[in-house]
């Protein structure tokens, strides 16, 4: 009895040392990802050669994008009534790598309630998001992959 007590308790460590390890892994994903895109996006700021501006498209968006070495950011910025939206995405070799949406709504002038997610991919699939404040990840249906599909269709547009 004491070996089946003691056999379930080494593979209980075993399985909490494990999901602790992938934990660690996964928060070097984001930081270093998340290091990767500030590096990238600090040097698009510095180097306007490689930068274009779109301007307000037709639905009221502003474009920037920035393209240089094996590196594309492209960052649009909306407003509807009292909130301000951006959506920033930033691709490696032509695949996503990271995206955040964020929206920032001003209720009385200073207050304002801020939401952002943070996606961090790999392989063209999302490996983990990082999400703050109070926003549509709260809500049941939400589905994570919906990023997917918008950065398609912005994607595209930049064709």
């Amino acid at each position: 009895m004491k070996k089946i007590i003691f056999t379930l308790l080494v593979i209980i460590a075993v399985q909490t040392s494990n999901a602790q390890s992938s934990q660690l892994t996964e928060d070097q994903f984001r930081e270093k990802v998340s290091t990767e895109f500030q590096t990238s996006y600090n040097k698009a700021l510095t180097s306007f050669e490689n930068s274009m501006d779109y301007g307000m498209t037709k639905k009221n968006e502003s474009w920037s994008v920035y393209e240089f070495d094996n590196k594309r950011i492209f960052k649009i910025e909306s407003k509807k009534n009292n909130t301000t939206f951006i959506e920033t995405y930033f691709e490696v070799d032509g695949q996503l790598r990271y995206a955040q949406e964020k929206e920032i709504s001003f209720i009385n002038t200073p207050d304002t309630i801020e939401w952002n997610c943070k996606y961090f991919l790999e392989n063209g699939a999302i490996k983990t998001i990082m999400s703050l404040g109070h926003g549509k990840t709260e809500r049941d249906d939400w589905d994570s992959n919906e990023i997917l599909t918008l950065y398609q269709k912005r994607k595209a547009l930049l064709k």
